[in-house]
């Protein structure tokens, strides 16, 4: 076994390996000039009779072994004994081929070998660490370690071993189809961007975006909501992270005595609110946080660099209200890693509340700092170093199932935090001079990868939805709504004209195709399109029918004829003469005017009230065009707007008592279709003088 883990087995091997040393050291004197001289005949023989291709020396080392004695396995895992095969000591030429990641529950680089010894060939698996390679073949080797990794990779891959020759890179090899995963990690909830992006970057996804109010759901204290799918797919990507500072979202998490240092970790603490402080355990023993996160460390296996790198993404470099114990609901309880602090409302009060339950697996309840940070590391080991989670990538992205399902088991759920804290572990590395110590990087691949990805231009708000849309006078089939698209009207043939109105739904929206349109008779087909600031367009169509002409051409007017065969276009105090006057009678054509009882009226001096009706007879007297006559306002009937009118539509309104006819179209004073408090408060004003109805 080779490398450190749990069972401390490397202790026993390498002692092993030093006993097998001395006896060798003393054996060797007296064997050589034999074995020598066998040597060399054998050889000899094997070259002339060709017999054996096992013993022709086919290797080409490109390593050493810089350990006393190290095992080779069959397979690259040091878990169980079984697959051990062989045992080579230290100075044993090797050639290296690709580094991988270990198939059992350690956490090593393991890397193929082949080699030869004792005039044959054989190949195995050892742990990556205890073998050097040759300056002279360090690119060939390199390139053999990479050889799985898609060429999308290896440019950035080559870059960075240029620059730090010992980091070695695994491909982790997932196994999943690219967009099924994208899919998977853009589900509502599980990706979260900050509100304050452009809106290009966040969801317009049903449930994540609702286009009627253009507002985006929201969680945590509405300060986060749902990453567009493009953004999801972007921070999934490892190659846009393979980069300096970012590649360490891929790092290795586990602990590492020889580098990760109280020394170190001081330094990471200098600009933080731990720097130099002091804490105490339970038995009120002192120990500064770089030693409690070293202890945390030492105790459950995981880097203490990490340790602070989570705190400082959780709480911040100066605390929060996590770590500051004297939130009023939970006074004395502390959660430096914000452990169960999910999306909700105030995600500081759930951490804080999972932090005072009892649990003395991980030293809860968290009642002083130094219990949170122990207590924390052992719940982290547990619940994702231990589980195959050891990076800080896959502890966003659960990816690999490790017997507990994909996708659902993830400390975070910001799309960008493993990248702000791959930072701020590398800064750690950087400020303790560690970034040219021999570092292990597990990078994922996916099945099916595009060429590549990238964040969406910062284009601006998507919603490209309607308000409202309304064709003055007339009614559209079916009724308004945001995301229907298609409208049917029909209109008397003696509406030529008619107006389009529409209203976007963000003001950052452009709106066209709406004012006054022609009408021919029959079908006459309207576009109004939409255009969100991000270019993205909607179009919304209306088809009007423009019905033929009733028997002879009778009349026109200016006055206004409706879908529901009503006449409006009338003033208060208007009288049926000064109808007549707005009517040019054609082919003998003749007017009537009846009483809304249905009495003729004789008298053209009467003034006009809602509910009156005309009638427009052909040369024979015959009833060609019968119109229903409205004054908008006027929803008693008696030609006045008045606070009588108000009383009514007031009724209405509150469902004490109904409108209906040509009385509850008078009421519809903004022309919005329908009946509401709105068309109360345009009443009123016109009562009180301070605005004018549209008739």
């Amino acid at each position: 076994m080779v490398g450190h883990n749990s069972d401390h087995n490397i202790a026993l091997e390498k002692s092993i390996a030093s006993d097998s040393h001395v006896f060798f050291s003393k054996k060797i004197a007296r064997v050589v000039r034999a074995f020598s001289f066998i040597l060399c005949m054998s050889m000899l023989v094997i070259s002339f009779s060709g017999i054996n291709e096992n013993l022709l020396a086919t290797v080409s080392p490109n390593a050493t072994v810089n350990a006393s004695s190290i095992n080779v396995r069959s397979s690259p895992r040091s878990d169980i004994a079984t697959n051990i095969v062989d045992r080579i000591t230290n100075g044993q030429r090797v050639q290296v081929g690709q580094t991988m990641a270990s198939q059992g529950t350690d956490t090593y680089v393991w890397c193929s070998i082949s080699y030869e010894k004792g005039g044959v060939e054989k190949t195995g698996y050892v742990a990556y660490c205890y073998v050097s390679l040759d300056p002279s073949s360090g690119d060939a080797a390199f390139e053999a370690s990479i050889a799985n990794f898609p060429e999308s990779y290896k440019s950035a891959l080559r870059s960075l071993h240029v620059k730090y020759p010992n980091w070695t890179f695994v491909p982790l090899m997932v196994g999943a189809d690219w967009n099924s995963v994208v899919g998977a990690e853009s589900t509502l909830g599980r990706s979260l961007i900050i509100n304050t992006v452009n809106d290009a970057w966040k969801s317009s996804a049903s449930g994540a975006y609702d286009p009627i109010t253009d507002t985006y759901i929201a969680y945590d204290v509405n300060s986060w909501v749902n990453a567009a799918p493009e953004v999801v797919a972007y921070y999934l990507d490892p190659r846009n992270c393979l980069s300096e500072r970012s590649v360490f979202q891929f790092l290795n998490l586990s602990y590492d005595s020889t580098k990760q240092t109280v020394d170190s970790i001081s330094t990471m603490l200098n600009s933080t609110f731990m720097a130099g402080a002091v804490i105490t355990d339970p038995s009120g023993n002192s120990y500064t946080y770089a030693q409690s996160f070293v202890n945390a460390a030492t105790s459950f296996g995981v880097s203490p660099n990490f340790l602070v790198a989570r705190v400082v993404q959780e709480i911040g470099a100066s605390g929060s209200r996590s770590s500051s114990g004297t939130v009023p609901e939970y006074p004395g309880i502390y959660n430096y890693y914000n452990i169960g602090a999910f999306s909700s409302g105030d995600p500081v009060l759930t951490g804080l509340a999972y932090a005072s339950r009892i649990d003395a697996n991980y030293f809860l309840p968290w009642t002083s700092p130094y219990l949170s940070i122990i207590g924390g590391a052992k719940w982290i080991s547990d619940k994702y170093i231990a589980t195959g989670q050891n990076t800080l990538y896959l502890q966003k992205f659960d990816v690999t199932d490790n017997g507990n399902g994909l996708y659902w088991h993830q400390y975070m759920t910001n799309i960008q935090a493993m990248t702000n804290e791959s930072s701020t572990l590398y800064n750690s590395y950087a400020n303790t001079g560690m970034l040219s110590s021999s570092l292990s990087f597990y990078i994922p691949v996916y099945d099916n990868m595009p060429a590549s990805t990238s964040l969406p231009s910062e284009s601006g708000n998507t919603n490209n939805y309607l308000s409202s849309l309304s064709v003055n006078g007339f009614s559209l089939t079916p009724t308004f709504d945001t995301n229907t698209t298609y409208y049917d009207v029909i209109v008397p043939y003696q509406t030529s004209v008619m107006n389009l109105a529409a209203i976007p739904v963000s003001s950052d929206s452009l709106v066209s195709g709406t004012g006054d349109v022609s009408l021919g008779v029959g079908d006459n087909t309207f576009s109004i399109s939409v255009t969100a600031q991000n270019g993205s367009v909607k179009t919304y169509t209306v088809h009007v029918v423009r019905q033929e002409q009733a028997g002879a051409d009778l009349f026109e007017t200016t006055l206004k004829i409706n879908a529901d065969l009503s006449m409006t276009g009338m003033s208060p105090g208007m009288l049926f003469s000064d109808i007549s006057a707005k009517i040019t009678l054609k082919n003998g054509g003749t007017t009537q005017f009846l009483h809304s009882d249905g009495t003729v009226i004789s008298d053209l001096s009467q003034k006009v009230s809602t509910g009156d009706r005309i009638l427009i007879l052909d040369a024979s007297g015959a009833i060609g065009y019968s119109y229903t006559l409205v004054i908008m306002g006027d929803t008693n009937g008696d030609g006045n707007i008045s606070a009588s009118d108000l009383t009514l539509l007031s009724r209405h309104v509150l469902r004490t008592s109904s409108l209906a006819g040509a009385y509850l179209s008078a009421s519809d004073v903004n022309h919005d279709g329908n009946i509401s408090a709105s068309d109360l408060t345009l009443i009123s004003r016109h009562v009180l003088r301070t605005y004018s109805i549209i008739q």
